[in-house]
């Protein structure tokens, strides 16, 4: 009879996102407003070190000759360098993972490289040291430099 079949037909998710392989799912690699917000909280961090761990030591140093001798350091150098390239990279990545966030596209590979890359780049550098060492992570950052533009592009 009639009253005990249903013709009700689910309705579909609010909220979609893009088909995964069964072995590559959103844990594995992330969105891109959250690869946004860990790349600029890691931008901040490295700010923060040079203005509250690196400069008081320049402000507080007794005499221009202590003065040189911090700015000369290799510690300095390295603090400097370090804080320097994650602010050059951190903004264009930034504004393209926003933007393919409020786009509602996904990029879960650009996105993870570009988390990998840039705190790769910025923490093996720091605790190892400046070197081919940060290579690989280096490279990451241009790919998925490549692919964010791609997929910016593709979109417009």
């Amino acid at each position: 009879s009639q009253a005990f079949t249903s013709t009700h037909t689910p309705a579909p998710p609010k909220h979609t996102t893009t088909t995964h392989s069964p072995t590559l799912t959103m844990a594995t690699f992330m969105t891109s407003g959250l690869a946004a917000c860990i790349i600029i909280a890691n931008d901040l961090v490295a700010k923060a070190h040079m203005s509250f761990m690196v400069r008081p030591t320049i402000l507080f140093a007794k005499g221009e000759e202590a003065k040189k001798r911090i700015l000369d350091s290799k510690e300095f150098k390295k603090a400097h360098s370090l804080q320097m390239n994650t602010a050059e990279y951190a903004p264009g990545m930034v504004a393209m993972l926003l933007y393919c966030q409020a786009k509602g596209i996904q990029s879960p590979v650009a996105a993870t490289l570009a988390v990998t890359g840039s705190l790769g780049y910025y923490w093996i550098q720091k605790i190892v040291g400046n070197g081919p060492i940060g290579a690989p992570f280096h490279i990451m950052r241009f790919v998925s430099i490549a692919m964010l533009i791609k997929t910016v592009y593709d979109s417009l």
